[in-house]
């Protein structure tokens, strides 16, 4: 038998992680009285990957509720989360993916990671990549939690924990994401695959070893394909089984693209719970849309390269946003507040912001006083409407154009009385139109020239920008489609903010000389100023004009608030006019419900943002058409559920209803019993299509089936989808 010498020897069995290079340790906050009491939030600066773990690390920055600073932490990251998001950490925090709250704040079924052992320990369960737990039960002071290895363990309930599955679970281009898997993988190997060179071994410990005969000196192996009776003697080559089924999912991956998106779909599906991961059937396909569509780092479960193959190959369809005219959210949908142009005028004088004199009016004899006092001639007079195309919209009572010259307060009076009560139509508005409850009327100061400004979240920079163009007072969607070389764009530090060097820097490329440069330097300082403190979502400038004086001016201003921020900008809050929104929307909000109309005569109930995207993808596939996007969210009731069924029926253009529940945080079963008591209450006509997963879901297709209700339940999305497609063309369940 050969000898094993020196340089045959693989290392002892101890394996060691080069943990050296380690970004941060990955920890939840210091628990403190804040985290205790009520919540803290903090902004997702970055993504990172840390060398020796699967999964990536969240930066996560927070300002110190004691000292005027900030803390950034490193969090492990959630499958979803993005940057430029915002976490919330403490008791009273959101029931949203990525947020961090005590155990005993969540309810039975939740999905969490990175879970505290022991209150204050920072995390120590459930944190590696593609992990999770599942809350089972709470009892007295104590949470019984299962386990990624299937074990049930008992936690202190203030014990904290993430919500949702951590990151980094389906890279399918990288199989060996744990340094234990690549150890145990390679101490397999060590023993049955030694290495040696000529003679060497017995035959059964190596495919050189030798025998009663010289051996040839080289390997010879058999192929795996021989025909039996072949197979004897020296040993057969061997793969190893990792490699194997990554080379299975690649195949899988390539049979899929080159098919139908709509069978790939549950196909899909089928290959990430090989990866044990959790989730929905499109939520992944639409997390690589919104991976490519948003620009930001975004937790793919697939890594970017193979989501951009993906694209190529087709299996990726066009962006939601621009098939339904909304945009793809993260984790959950942000709302954001938008204010009348005479209370953002106000804001902007309040920063020091030059404008011209304006005043509002809520009357037409209010008016006929307003323009009186302002002691101009020549004045304009605009209705104050939250949509965009006001000069060239009409009023139903004859009125054409939002925007009016006025040259007397006689004139003043007529203009407010046919605005004032009555709705204004425009493109944004549609055919309905909003009702005018206002004017405001502003001094005319003729400009010299016209440009654009905005200050706005900008996600391929990760914070705030300044956008702007020399080419104003028209459509900035129109001037980026003719050149886009005319829009200028400047990244804003968020923690330095912006200074006067780089203001006016700025100003000069715009096109703005001498003394009004600075003006529009101190103008854009200020604007920010007011973008930061008030929690403003957008400032949009059109026009921003210098005028024929030379004095630069804000002509025109439309603010938007971060609806998060509203705790700490009542007073902003308080400038809302509920008259502007939807009807249906506003109801929906009161009860945690995210709905928006569309024209289409599909109603849909979906719970999360992202699987209603993509219900809504798969019913555009099938050749329907969705009435609305309804996400009921991951806290649902049974009195939300039956709300949204009012929803949906309030249009009278919705010719059938498709429920397509995915039950991770939100029970099936709840959605069952909310479904039945809207059926029974209101009386359904229509067909009723539903599709639940997940959750309880056994309990809930019981529950469906003993109400002996015409709801007809699939398993299948795209089966699902189909049936609810044409059931709306023939106003019946088709056989």
């Amino acid at each position: 038998m050969g000898r094993v010498i020196r340089n045959q020897r693989f290392g002892g069995p101890t394996f060691k992680a080069h943990n050296h290079h380690r970004v941060a340790p990955a920890q939840l906050r210091a628990l403190d009285f804040a985290e205790r009491n009520g919540y803290v939030r903090g902004l997702v600066k970055e993504i990172v990957h840390d060398p020796g773990r699967g999964a990536p690390l969240a930066r996560v920055v927070f300002r110190d509720p004691y000292r005027y600073k900030t803390r950034t932490e490193t969090f492990i990251a959630t499958e979803g989360i993005a940057t430029g998001q915002f976490v919330y950490c403490g008791k009273k925090a959101g029931l949203a993916v990525g947020n961090v709250l005590p155990i005993s704040a969540l309810p039975e079924g939740t999905i969490i990671c990175n879970v505290e052992e022991k209150p204050g320990d920072r995390g120590s369960l459930a944190r590696t990549s593609g992990n999770y737990a599942t809350v089972i039960g709470h009892d007295a002071g104590k949470t019984r939690v299962r386990l990624p290895s299937g074990a049930k363990k008992s936690i202190i309930s203030t014990s904290r924990a993430t919500i949702g599955i951590v990151a980094g679970g389906g890279r399918i281009d990288k199989p060996m994401l744990k340094a234990g898997r690549m150890h145990h993988k390679m101490a397999r190997k060590r023993n049955v695959w030694p290495k040696t060179r000529g003679v060497a071994m017995n035959p059964v410990e190596s495919v050189h070893g030798g025998g009663n005969h010289q051996h040839i000196g080289k390997a010879s192996t058999f192929s795996k394909d021989a025909v039996a009776g072949q197979k004897t003697g020296l040993r057969r080559a061997r793969r190893t089984v990792s490699l194997s089924v990554a080379t299975s999912i690649y195949a899988r991956a390539d049979s899929l693209m080159d098919g139908r998106v709509s069978s790939a779909v549950p196909s899909a599906s089928r290959m990430f719970r090989r990866s044990q991961v959790l989730y929905d059937d499109c939520s992944a396909v639409l997390r690589c849309m919104a991976f490519i569509e948003s620009g930001s780092v975004r937790v793919s479960m697939r890594s970017a390269q193979h989501t951009r193959m993906i694209a190529r190959r087709g299996l990726l369809r066009a962006s939601a946003r621009a098939q339904h005219g909304l945009k793809t959210t993260g984790s959950q949908q942000k709302r954001a507040l938008s204010i009348h142009e005479h209370y953002a005028m106000g804001l902007l004088n309040e920063y020091g912001v030059n404008t011209p004199k304006s005043k509002a009016a809520f009357s037409a004899d209010e008016a006929y006083q307003v323009a009186k006092s302002m002691g101009k001639d020549k004045l304009v007079i605009k209705a104050q409407v939250l949509a965009g195309g006001r000069g060239k919209g009409h009023f139903e009572g004859g009125l054409k154009g939002g925007v009016q010259m006025v040259d007397s307060p006689e004139q003043a009076k007529e203009y407010a009385s046919q605005m004032i009560g009555h709705k204004l139509i425009t493109k944004q508005t549609g055919a309905a139109g909003r009702i005018c409850n206002a004017i405001m009327l502003a001094e005319r100061r003729p400009p010299k020239h016209e440009y654009y400004l905005a200050i706005l979240n900008d996600r391929s920079s990760n914070g705030p920008a300044l956008v702007a163009s020399a080419r104003g007072g028209m459509n900035i969607e129109d001037v980026a489609k003719e050149d886009p070389s005319a829009i200028l764009t400047h990244p804003i530090d968020y923690t330095k903010g912006l200074s006067s060097s780089e203001a006016k820097e700025f100003a000069g490329k715009l096109g703005f000389k001498g003394k009004q440069q600075d003006q529009a330097a101190d103008t854009f300082v200020k604007l920010y100023k007011l973008f930061k403190e008030k929690d403003a979502t957008q400032i949009e400038i059109n026009p921003l004009a210098e005028s024929e004086d030379g004095e630069v001016l804000c002509m025109d201003a439309k603010l938007g608030f971060d609806d998060n921020a509203e705790f700490r900008q009542e007073a902003i809050f308080k400038l809302r006019d509920i008259t502007q929104e939807d009807k249906a929307e506003v109801e929906a909000a009161e009860y945690g419900l995210n709905f928006i109309k569309l024209d289409g005569n599909i109603g849909c109930l979906v719970n999360g943002a992202g699987l209603a995207m993509a219900t809504m993808d798969v019913l555009k596939l099938n050749g329907g058409n969705p009435a609305n996007f309804l996400d009921v969210g991951g806290g649902a009731t049974a009195e939300a559920v039956k709300k949204a069924f009012e929803l949906l029926l309030s249009e009278s253009g919705v010719k059938s209803i498709f429920v397509n529940i995915f039950g991770g945080i939100m029970r099936c079963d709840v959605i069952a019993e909310g479904i039945i008591k809207a059926t029974k209450e209101l009386q359904l006509e229509i067909p009723l299509v539903v599709r639940l997963q997940g959750t309880k879901e056994a309990e809930a297709k019981k529950m469906i089936n003993e109400s002996s209700l015409k709801i007809y339940a699939f398993d299948g999305l795209d089966e699902a989808a189909s049936k609810a497609v044409e059931s709306a063309k023939i106003g019946q369940i088709p056989v």
